[in-house]
């Protein structure tokens, strides 16, 4: 990143979110529900394709739900079937457990205007986007703004446009220095700024797994890539082969394709 031209992370994000010609230009919404009150709640909702833990992203916000669920906030569940796979009906009960509200905004084949509306027609105080810059991305409904707040987290990288407006970042993922790349404000988080649901996920009495387990040799090195397959590009690839060619006794471990 420190040797990358100004800007040359933030054009192909412009590039990518304004692809299509669409004219993302804000409409007129109305947020009069959401001035502050005496013991009213602030409404946080979190847009993404699906809330099954099978994708890793939603595994590991599934633990931040819970510990918003109380009486400052209210969380809502804005589900946009229909891109990739939809929740099952455990999962969604599962997600609607630890949610306010749970909305399905796919439905019906709905434009980027017509789920921006419905957005705002909650009335969120901020939406938060689990989608990101990814195929089949819906971020027009972001550029429209159906939410006076929009956040990204999660992800390291800029939108690359006025859709979002704070980043929940670190201090290592996201440098301090090349803070101008990016169109977002930028929200410096103790620690990591990538959530976890280790709680969720691990019971606090899992003892460690043994090699034999998994038919794997003691004493040799283990290195690991637990990242969708996807995200293996060559140049990751050929990384990894120079580490087991400079240590032949190691092991490449990789994560089981999860889609």
């Amino acid at each position: 990143l420190a040797q990358a031209a100004p800007h040359a992370l933030l054009d192909p994000a412009s590039l990518f979110a304004f692809r299509g010609g669409f004219a993302h230009v804000p409409l007129d919404w109305s947020f009069s529900n959401l001035a502050p009150g005496e013991g009213r709640r602030v409404r946080v909702g979190f847009l993404s394709f699906n809330f099954s833990p099978a994708r890793n992203l939603n595994g590991l916000v599934a633990g931040v739900l819970p510990r918003i669920a109380d009486a400052r906030f209210e969380s809502i569940c804005m589900a946009l079937y229909g891109h990739h796979r939809s929740d099952t009906e455990h999962e969604r009960r599962d997600a609607e457990a630890h949610c306010t509200s749970f909305v399905d905004l796919g439905a019906g084949g709905k434009t980027d205007a017509e789920v921006a509306r419905d957005v705002n027609d909650m009335q969120p105080h901020v939406v938060v986007d689990l989608i990101g810059l990814i195929h089949n991305h819906r971020h027009s409904v972001l550029l429209l703004r159906p939410a006076p707040l929009q956040v990204v987290m999660v992800y390291a990288a800029t939108t690359g446009g006025p859709g979002i407006d704070l980043l929940l970042a670190d201090r290592t993922a996201t440098p301090p220095e090349l803070a101008d790349l990016y169109t977002e404000r930028l929200l410096f988080l103790p620690g990591s700024h990538f959530v976890n649901n280790q709680a969720g996920l691990l019971p606090l009495d899992l003892l460690p797994a043994s090699r034999a387990e998994f038919g794997l040799p003691e004493g040799v090195p283990l290195v690991a890539a637990m990242n969708a397959f996807f995200k293996i590009c060559p140049e990751v690839f050929q990384a990894w082969m120079e580490v087991l060619r400079r240590v032949p006794s190691a092991i490449l471990l990789l994560a089981k394709y999860q889609y």
